[in-house]
């Protein structure tokens, strides 16, 4: 094993690897390797705060675990057919993470501040979820691919944001609010219809438009004033104007 330009305790070599131990000043650091198909670990212990790594290589898992200033650090790998781990915690928040290859999920969930940021993410046939928690505000996003929906959710300011998107034969959804007026938004592709609606500052604005052998359908109201356009297609034509309240 490779010295750390520290001072050496009790290095030891066996058949089945390298085997090294050092001390300094009362702090405990610990070196161990393992090769020729063995596992490899490391620890290492710094100013009363414990630093632990292990790694395991040739089929086996991969483990790594770091302690600094009394917050744990955890971190967890596997390959060859093994899962993923991966778990920090920093200043009393906890931050986890996961992973998963070879059709397995990936998880991630991260802590801040006393807010929970939350993260997960699936791979393999499964969904994508996403959550984030900030300033006492819920952000939440999921994502689902191969033919899963996908929704996102977003909330700011007490006021909520909501935004679903559905992929391969699902519908598109969108909703927004925003200082206490309403932003809808939908969408529908593949055969279905296609559907706007906004609110700023308490007017309300309506846009609906219908793709895919159906009508196009289009509304709008500003100010008191009401706006409506409609259009056919396909053997239809209809446009209606309204505006000073006519």
């Amino acid at each position: 094993a490779r010295s750390l330009g520290l001072r050496e305790r009790g290095p030891s070599l066996s058949g089945c690897g390298v085997l090294y131990a050092l001390g300094l000043g009362g702090c405990g650091v610990l070196y161990a390797l393992g090769l020729g198909g063995c596992d490899v670990l490391y620890a290492l212990g710094l100013g009363g705060c414990d630093v632990l790594y292990a790694l395991g290589l040739g089929g086996c898992g991969v483990l790594y675990a770091l302690g600094l200033g009394g917050c744990d650090v955890l971190y967890a790998l596997g390959l060859g057919g093994c899962d993923v781990l991966y778990a920090l915690g920093l200043g009393g928040c906890g931050v986890l993470y996961a992973l998963g290859l070879g059709g397995c999920d990936v998880l991630y969930a991260l802590g801040l501040g006393g807010c929970g940021v939350l993260y997960a993410l699936g791979l393999g046939g499964c969904g994508v979820l996403y959550a984030l928690g900030l300033g006492g505000c819920g952000v939440l996003y999921a994502l689902g691919l191969g033919g899963c929906d996908v929704l996102y959710a977003l909330g700011l300011g007490g006021c909520g944001v909501l935004y679903a998107l559905g992929l391969g034969g699902c519908g598109v959804l969108y909703a927004l609010g925003l200082g206490g007026c309403g932003v809808l938004y939908a969408l529908g592709l593949g055969g279905c219809g296609v559907l706007y609606a906004l609110g700023l500052g308490g007017c309300d604005v309506l846009y609906a438009l219908g793709l895919g052998g159906c009508g196009v359908l289009y509304a709008l109201g500003l100010g008191g004033c009401g706006v409506l356009y409609a259009l056919g297609l396909g053997w239809l034509k209809l446009f209606s104007l309204g505006t000073a309240r006519n």
